[in-house]
């Protein structure tokens, strides 16, 4: 395999699972892909949260590695806010977890009526 992001190393997973040997190679210092952090600035930006809104995903991962239940080997903590956004302009808009009427209420709140419908349909495009 190329590379030890996410994909990377669950498609390993799963090979190796079925039977096949797997060598990853990494080109940065760890492992991990997008799911660091980027400074700039005095700001710093953690890259990979967007990757680990769906615990379905690991979920099934977990059970098809013949591993114990994700829940056995990782804590998983609800964050809400799940993401914050900040403008250039000073708008701030935080979107709750797991509530899509809570985001369009959110979208709507912070940016005007309809955002958060023209963001449901950026996203569906």
């Amino acid at each position: 395999m190329i590379g030890a992001g996410l994909g990377a190393m669950a498609a390993a997973a799963r090979l190796a699972v079925a039977g096949h040997r797997v060598t990853v190679y990494e080109r940065t210092g760890t492992y991990g892909g997008g799911v660091r952090a980027y400074e700039r600035d005095g700001f710093r930006f953690d890259t990979g949260p967007g990757l680990l809104h769906l615990p379905a995903v690991y979920r099934d991962l977990f059970v098809k590695t013949g591993r114990r239940p994700l829940e056995e080997c990782v804590e998983l903590v609800r964050l809400d806010p799940a993401v914050r956004h900040v403008f250039a302009d000073g708008t701030a808009v935080s979107l709750p977890s797991g509530s899509r009427a809570g985001t369009l209420a959110a979208l709507d709140a912070a940016l005007g009526a309809g955002a958060g419908e023209r963001w449901t349909d950026m996203l569906a495009r």
